[in-house]
């Protein structure tokens, strides 16, 4: 019987309370993958790939325009 991978999923905006948090949960050896979502109001894509790529974990950006 091997360990389970433990995983969580971060809502990442790339400002400082998403970076730390995502990199408090990092160090707790838990696997990340960061979501960011896109609106008309509000787009910081470009922001959150930055700090994704600087904490290496992977980034998913929604863009959710069309809903809106």
């Amino acid at each position: 019987m091997g360990e389970k991978t433990i995983k969580a999923i971060s809502l990442f905006s790339g400002g400082l309370d998403s970076i730390l948090a995502t990199k408090l949960i990092l160090e707790q050896s838990i696997e990340v993958e960061t979501v960011n979502f896109m609106t008309a109001f509000y787009d910081c894509a470009s922001e959150a790939q930055s700090a994704a790529d600087e904490l290496r974990v992977k980034l998913k950006v929604s863009d959710v325009n069309q809903d809106f």
